[in-house]
């Protein structure tokens, strides 16, 4: 990779940063409102661990990202100063 793609790249947590609430819950919710049997299963899945429930529902729910409830804060800052969101020294290259 060089370094011209790696400094076009932004990482950002989406978790409680990028995204207000946490994405897995989000997809819950939209279980629990379009198809209910995916929440059930992803209780029944927690018995083998959070990660095999937390695969059950990203198998089979996708939230929209328009419904997501992003952090407007979050998107003001970056898109004011991107410069401290990029990994040291990144942003001073020419």
């Amino acid at each position: 990779m060089t370094d011209k793609v790696i400094a076009d790249v932004l990482f950002v947590d989406l978790d409680g940063t990028l995204v207000a609430t946490d994405v897995l819950r989000e997809a819950l919710v939209l279980a629990l409102k379009r198809r209910p049997w995916v929440a059930l299963l992803f209780l029944l899945s927690t018995i083998r661990g959070r990660a095999a429930a937390k695969r059950v529902v990203a198998k089979r729910m996708r939230p929209e990202p328009a419904d997501l409830p992003f952090r407007s804060d979050v998107i003001h800052i970056y898109f004011r100063d991107p410069s401290p969101w990029l990994p040291g020294g990144v942003g001073d290259r020419k």
